[in-house]
């Protein structure tokens, strides 16, 4: 798991690509942060800080291109360090998508750390991937607010 320090360049990056995604939607401070078009473009920040000769795609299909391989990131917020035992998750109207890898990044809630938790081949996250459905529950205080595909930290490459 990488550690990255999230920069005021970074977010400006991020909000600026979410302002033009929205066509004119103003991301005024971080209480934007709950915005899923910013988290995705804070994330690819992320990404990018640690891979700069990543080529930055901007598609509907993935993000980015390195290697060869099609990347898309996938990022959340947290208040913690994610742990082996967390979940990565990709939302259900997502997984038509076309990318050979899938990259999870995890920010934390302030915006002042991320992390690269990990990577998968795309066919392997559909074949490992269980599906959860909207309003279902996971313990105790975990209730889905999409239908999505989860699967555990643990079960992701490393960097």
């Amino acid at each position: 798991m990488l550690r990255i320090i999230i920069t005021a360049e970074m977010k400006e990056w991020a909000r600026d690509k979410a302002q033009r995604h929205v066509k004119g939607k103003r991301f005024d401070s971080d209480i934007d942060k709950r915005n899923s078009v910013y988290l995705g473009y804070l994330g690819d920040a992320v990404f990018h800080k640690e891979y700069p000769y990543a080529e930055h795609c901007d598609l509907s299909d993935y993000d980015f291109i390195l290697a060869h391989n099609k990347i898309d990131v996938k990022a959340w917020w947290s208040k913690y360090k994610p742990k082996p035992a967390y979940f990565v998750q990709i939302p259900a109207i997502d997984m038509d998508r076309r990318p050979e890898v899938y990259v999870f990044v995890c920010l934390n809630e302030g915006h002042g750390l991320g992390w690269i938790v990990g990577w998968i081949y795309a066919e392997a996250f559909k074949k490992l991937a269980a599906f959860r459905k909207k309003d279902e529950e996971r313990g105790l205080a975990i209730k889905y607010t999409a239908d999505c595909f989860e699967m555990q930290v643990s079960g992701l490459g490393t960097f």
